[in-house]
């Protein structure tokens, strides 16, 4: 007896028998494929915070009068700014800065110089999270260097807070 197969039975054998994957693995292989990529983007941008590390904010127009790196991640920064003291505090505070001034030397944006002298003419801090690290920056203005208040001197510091911003 011979085995006669029409064509059109060759066909439908080709289509529920052929050599295509069970759907299952076909999903399975879309899910591990998402997750792959999802992971490798979570590492990659861990990878590009470390070697490109942000930049404390900087107002417009600073000249850097010297500089200080000790760490990977740390720096120390002295600059003069052609920003007038309070609005370069204003500067800091728009960056996302808290500050602390000393009482009643600004009105407004108009800078008062203190009867008596502080250390400090005000400090700004801020902190600003990028992958899974921080940057920490602190914003120091020196009343001595307030005798003209058409520009300002400060010393800029900022350090990586490589664990990330710490919960209180």
């Amino acid at each position: 007896m011979t085995d006669q197969t029409t064509p059109k039975a060759l066909e439908d054998s080709e289509e529920t028998g052929g050599c295509r994957p069970p759907l299952w693995i076909i999903l399975l292989a879309v899910v591990v494929v998402i997750f792959s990529a999802y992971l490798g983007l979570q590492i990659f941008s861990v990878l590009w915070g470390i070697i490109f590390i942000p930049d404390a904010p900087r107002p417009p127009d600073v000249v850097e009068l010297s500089h200080d790196g000790g760490d990977y991640g740390y720096d120390l920064w002295h600059y003069e700014s052609k920003l007038p003291p309070c609005e370069l505090i204003a500067f800091y505070e728009q960056a996302g800065s808290t500050c602390t001034i000393n009482a009643g030397a600004c009105d407004g944006m108009t800078y008062i110089h203190p009867i008596y002298e502080e250390p400090n003419f005000a400090v700004c801090t801020g902190i600003r999270e990028f992958s899974i690290f921080a940057l920490r920056w602190e914003a120091t203005l020196d009343v001595l260097y307030l005798e003209n208040p058409s520009f300002s001197r400060f010393t800029l510091e900022s350090e990586v807070l490589w664990g990330g911003v710490s919960s209180p």
